[in-house]
């Protein structure tokens, strides 16, 4: 649908100007790019035009140039001829012009061309007679090689110089003259070029059409042969393929155009037949829906109607009189509504003489039936069609046609023709055709157009109507006198003001306000305009949580002419709203309105949504509980709650929604869920009035997590201010440790979490010290058991239940924050032995956070452990940093360190959400705790990373240069700490995670850890030769303390393998003490054949041939070959022939894998034998290798020979 923006533009002009879509551009320097242009398409093109890529570039940025003119093209004028006059001079080379520089010529041509239009620039174009048979000799002699370009400039041009007022019969000698037959006239060139590439599809069918248009508009032209022409064809072609309605959108075009350009006394003995014809096309080809050929269908048939109507404006039309701003907003402007008595006179002496013929009606018929058509490109044709008959017929008919208009407003209609109803009525604005006197029914359906939304299936249907009732009302206020629009000023400023506000989409939240700053601009009559249009602009406008909720106060300030309409629009049209994102935003913004007019809200909204809330349209039952919980809770900010004026009757419908809605069974099933959510939210606002326990722990329970928190955010405003409830506690706890279903436990740790900081208040009236001490106690055992993989309390397998481990670590670090908050509030907080207790309680929510991190559970969702460990990483920097300096200054050294290792690993691995929740919690910690324990290159390495970084990195602009999830930019900066921390567990945990971003399978996320990995190894290397070494000793750790754990051994083969074939590294091993070196590189094979030794995953096989396959190049090669031997009889054929492949790749690779005279033997084997034949063929083969490479042979056993067998 267009924008209001958009189609006051486009109404203007005519749509069959322009070959390309218009897009918006930015001049920055107009004379600079003008200048840019001139020497683009001029010495630039005779220069480069040999050079393909030359050329290439110059289009490119010609073409870049051009659309910067795209949005004004009139700024092309001082140079268009001189643009359009070096491309014809080129042309004019005719024969001598080389096909490069033809085809880069027209190309440069074409872009002019679609930046000014066709129209404006064909009025430039030189039309010399002598021009008119090189054209033709272009056309013809080099047919087969001119590009579209070519052909589309060179049918223009032709279309231009057809003009010339010569007979082209004198043009024949010439043809003659040059070669061509005395029967090939120039006029019959002329019609068979234009009537050939009319047919056609591609760009130079509509220079093609323009030009038969001109043509057979010249005097003498055989008009009469052409309509019966076209006429025979529309009737006899099929429509099957695309080439097929190529020919029917040209032909018809070429009709449009013609009967557009040519004079009526001409066309009219035509225009019955064409109009029978085109009327026999539509029935004929009714089941093809092309939209374009439905347009131009549309078009052909508007301007025949037009034909049989004779050329005049309207005398009973609406004249305005003043079209200048100034002279609109002038004082004492008598209206131009009202005609002169001779105006009168000649109205009626017109419309006395006016005979309509019946043909017109069939026109009228045939359009309004268009403004249902499915593309929104005929309905926009027949509208301004529509318009341009009206204007031609006298006041009783054109009444009609309004009439008729107006019937389409009716929900019985479909969508698409509220649209075309609304674009003609828009139409008939803007050229005076809509009298004022039916203005108020004419505004009545325009307001019902605004609010148009029809739901179809998960779909809905109406942005384009409410955005075309905004350009309706926009063309309004260019259309009529302000006087004529006054009594209408409100009812139009309200619902555009309603409409810019409060509507779902962008374009018509915009167009509304567009039409809003027209009315202020020109009518100059609208209530606080002004200051409207200043804050709620086009862009103000575009973020619609925004509008929603600030925009709607500041016009709400204005007094009752606004804000009324507001909140019955709110109630009447958005609470009820398909979406619930703007329910939820409508009811926001309604709870926020209510106490700017709370005696009317009270005495009329409140009560509705009361009753709409038991209602069985979910979601007005959806949107009605949440208006009311938002406007209850700002009733109450407001003093009004306690004040009396809330009517008994309405608090206890209020109060009683909750057990209405449970007891009619609204709360079951997936309608259910939305229900719950909003009681929560309403039980939010009214605890303290009432309370929910038993449906709070009902929603506690629900499966799903949103329903959970909701109930778990209501239980904290519940709860505070009240006695301790041991008892209470006691449930939650006992009912998240035995629960047989995990959103049961996720839903009592959250309850747990949201426990009011009074719990653990010590001196309370509820108990002593030691009970509080103990009720922290329960709840701290309860969560910390709920948050470990190995829970022992129930029966049912919990390894799988990441969110309820997630809720856990949530509540557990919300717990301690509260107990600290309790403790800063204590008049003993200053203890020493307070101090302890809260150090304490640190130090066993920290262990627990610490081994979150170590959950990598995976089930058939994936991997749900990183749920626990990314809440495990913001509950490590909450509790770091929200627990004050008082603990950060206590925290122990080794505690410190632990915390470190475990967010440098996370931040190191392959998952980029997980490395930038950990790069930004690391830095937190960092932050907060004292310097002494962290790693000083650790603090370096984060104060030298640029701000933008706080925010994860997912800022825009030159500011967000660093981005944790970024592997490019995480993985350089925390690779150098392998060297620069001396930390021995510090090096490993980093190294490990490394280790799993290298073994990944996203190639960004391992080429960038590789690269990170092997330029740290090789830095370090030159002030530590033996830090390669010490690289590939914590690699073989991790193999051997993970062994059988394919989540980080399959990695750690793969780094292995990558540093093994790295040339530095193999280098330094091989200079290296060859004592440590042989020792380290046995090592290494030996846990890699451990690890594969009985292995069924033919993957993690082939991953460990890679690795055998890089360590042959050490010597002795031996190591490797013996266990690369045994793949090579193994029972897999894929891991035989890739064992085979590996060892040909080496032997070619390496010289001392294989002895000198047996190599040729040796590559043989390896080449030739088929590896997936049966192992009773292929062993024999290894067996001989063996013996080649005097290796021993492998013997089977007894057990593996029968599972081979």
């Amino acid at each position: 649908a267009k924008s209001a923006a958009a189609a006051a533009a486009s109404a203007v002009k005519d749509d069959d100007e322009g070959f390309g879509d218009v897009h918006t551009g930015c001049l920055l320097d107009a004379g600079q790019m003008l200048a840019e242009a001139q020497e683009l398409a001029g010495p630039r093109l005779d220069r480069d035009h040999a050079d393909e890529h030359a050329m290439e570039v110059l289009l490119d940025r010609l073409k870049y140039t051009l659309d910067q003119f795209q949005e004004q093209p009139h700024m092309l004028d001082p140079v268009l001829d001189r643009l359009l006059g070096d491309c014809l001079a080129r042309f004019k080379l005719g024969p001598d012009i080389p096909d490069t520089l033809l085809a880069g010529n027209a190309h440069c041509m074409h872009l002019v061309l679609k930046t000014r239009g066709y129209k404006s620039s064909a009025r430039r174009m030189p039309h010399e007679a002598s021009d008119l048979v090189l054209i033709l000799d272009l056309l013809d002699r080099r047919s087969g090689k001119l590009t579209d370009h070519t052909l589309c400039c060179l049918l223009l041009w032709l279309s231009t110089v057809v003009l010339i007022p010569f007979d082209l019969a004198r043009f024949d000698a010439a043809a003659e003259s040059v070669g061509r037959a005395p029967e090939a006239t120039v006029a019959g060139r002329i019609d068979s070029l234009a009537r050939e590439f009319a047919c056609r599809g591609g760009m130079q069918q509509e220079a093609a059409c323009f030009l038969l248009a001109r043509f057979y508009t010249r005097p003498g032209a055989s008009l009469a042969e052409f309509a019966a022409w076209s006429i025979e064809r529309l009737d006899s072609w099929p429509l099957e393929s695309y080439a097929d309605t190529y020919k029917h959108c040209g032909l018809l075009r070429s009709l449009g155009l013609l009967c557009k350009l040519g004079r009526r006394e001409d066309l009219l003995p035509h225009a019955g037949p064409l109009l029978s014809c085109a009327l026999r096309h539509c029935q004929r080809l009714a089941r093809h829906t092309e939209g374009l050929l439905n347009k131009l269908r549309a078009k052909l048939i508007q301007r025949l109607g037009a034909i049989f109507l004779r050329q005049r404006l309207a005398a009973w039309r609406y004249k305005r009189g003043h079209r200048s701003l100034v002279a609109n907003l002038a004082p004492n402007q008598p209206s131009a509504a009202a005609a002169t008595d001779k105006d009168e006179e000649e109205q009626e002496e017109l419309e006395d003489d006016f005979e309509v013929a019946p043909e017109v009606e069939t026109v009228l018929d045939h359009l309004l039936g268009a403004l249902s058509n499915r593309d929104s490109i005929v309905r926009w044709s027949a509208a301004k069609g529509i318009g341009r008959v009206a204007g031609r017929l006298p006041l009783g008919l054109a009444d009609q046609v309004v009439d008729a208009l107006l019937s389409k407003f009716n929900r019985l209609e479909s969508y698409e023709t509220w649209h075309g109803a609304c674009l003609a009525t828009a139409e008939l604005s803007r050229r005076g055709l809509l009298l004022p006197d039916r203005l108020p029914a004419v505004l009545a359906s325009v307001k019902e157009s605004l609010v148009y939304d029809e739901r179809s299936g998960e779909s809905n249907h109406g942005s384009n109507v409410r955005d075309a009732a905004c350009y309706v009302l926009w063309s309004f206020a260019r259309a009529y006198h302000p006087v004529v629009l006054q009594p209408h000023v409100v009812s139009i400023a309200t619902a555009l003001v309603v409409t810019s506000l409060f509507d779902r989409e962008i374009n018509v939240r915009r167009a509304a306000a567009a039409a809003f700053q027209e009315h202020v601009g020109r009518q100059g009559n609208f209530p606080n305009g002004i200051e409207i249009v200043t804050n709620c602009d086009y862009f103000a406008v575009g973020n619609r949580s925004h509008a929603f909720t600030r925009l709607s106060l500041f016009v709400a300030g204005f007094g009752v002419t606004y804000l009324r309409p507001m909140l019955a629009h709110l109630v009447e049209h958005k609470l009820g709203h398909w979406d619930p994102a703007l329910r939820e935003l409508a009811a926001e913004a309604f709870g926020s309105l209510v106490p700017l007019d709370a005696e009317h809200c009270l005495g009329s909204h409140l009560p509705q949504l009361v009753a709409s809330a038991q209602g069985l349209d979910l979601c007005l039952r959806h949107g009605a509980v949440l208006a009311l919980a938002h406007s209850l809770y700002a009733l109450g900010d407001a003093g009004l709650e306690a004040s009396g004026k809330i009517e008994p009757s309405l608090a206890d419908g209020v109060l009683n929604l909750i057990s209405v809605l449970s007891n009619a069974g609204y709360m079951r099933g997936l309608a259910g869920e939305l229900i719950r959510r909003a009681c929560c939210t309403l039980v939010e606002r009214l605890c303290r009035a009432r309370p929910f326990p038993a449906f709070l722990d009902d929603c506690l329970r629900h499966r799903e997590a949103t329903v959970q928190e909701a109930a778990a955010e209501a239980l904290m405003p519940f709860l505070d201010g009240e006695p301790v409830d041991v008892r209470l506690v006691e449930k939650y706890c006992t009912e998240a440790l035995s629960a047989s279903q995990e959103s049961h436990r996720a839903g009592h740790c959250s309850a747990l979490g949201q426990l009011p900081s009074s719990y653990y208040r010590h001196q309370s009236a509820s108990g002593s010290s030691a009970e509080q001490a103990a009720l922290l106690d329960r709840v701290l055992d309860c969560l910390a058991d709920c948050s470990s993989c190995s829970s022992a309390r129930t029966a049912v397998d919990t390894r799988t239940w990441a969110y309820a481990r997630r809720a856990a670590l949530r509540a557990l670090v919300s717990a301690c924050l509260s107990f600290a908050s309790a403790s800063a509030s204590s008049p003993a907080a200053a203890t020493d032995a307070e101090d302890k207790q809260l150090l304490g309680v640190f130090d066993r929510a920290a262990r627990c956070l610490l081994a979150g991190l170590t959950d990598y559970t995976v089930d058939q969702r994936g991997d749900v452990g990183s749920l626990t460990r990314e809440a495990a990483l913001c509950g490590i920097a909450d509790l770091v940093c929200l627990s004050g300096p008082r603990i950060a200054n206590r925290v122990s050294p080794g505690l410190a360190e632990d915390l470190f290792c475990g967010l440098v690993q996370q931040a190191a691995e392959k998952i980029d959400r997980m490395r930038r929740v950990a790069g930004e919690s690391l830095r937190r910690t960092v932050a907060a705790l004292p310097e002494r324990l962290a790693p000083a290159a650790l603090r370096q390495m984060l104060a030298g990373l640029p701000a933008a970084e706080a925010s994860g990195g997912d800022g825009d602009g030159a500011a967000a240069s660093f981005n944790w999830a970024n592997p490019s930019d995480a993985f350089p900066a925390l690779a150098p700490l392998l060297g620069s921390v001396p930390n021995a567990r510090f090096r490993y945990a980093l190294l490990t995670g490394l280790v799993v971003s290298v073994g990944g399978l996203t190639e960004s996320t391992e080429r960038a850890a590789s690269d990170a990995l092997l330029t740290v190894v090789a830095d370090c290397a030159q002030s530590e030769p033996g830090f390669p070494l010490e690289v590939l000793r914590l690699h073989a750790r991790l193999l051997e303390e993970r062994a059988r754990q394919d989540r980080l051994t399959v990695p750690a083969m793969r780094s292995l393998t990558c540093l093994l074939r790295d040339a530095f590294i193999s280098e330094r091993l091989l200079l290296a003490d060859e004592v440590d070196a042989q020792r380290l590189l046995d090592n290494v094979v030996t846990l890699v054949k451990a690890e594969v030794a009985g292995c069924t995953n033919w993957r993690k096989l082939l991953i460990a041939q890679d690795t055998l396959t890089a360590a042959l190049q050490f010597p002795p090669p031996d190591r490797a070959l013996k266990p690369l031997m045994l793949h090579l009889g193994h029972k897999y054929p894929v891991v035989r022939r890739n064992a085979a492949s590996k060892l040909y790749e080496a032997v070619l690779l390496f010289d001392s894998v294989v002895p000198v005279e047996t190599v040729d033997e040796v590559s043989s084997l390896l080449l030739e034998t088929v590896w997936e034949e049966a192992l009773e063929k292929v062993r024999p083969v290894r067996n001989r290798l063996c013996e080649l490479l005097h290796l021993p042979v492998p013997t089977v056993k007894a057990g593996a020979a029968a599972s081979a067998s």
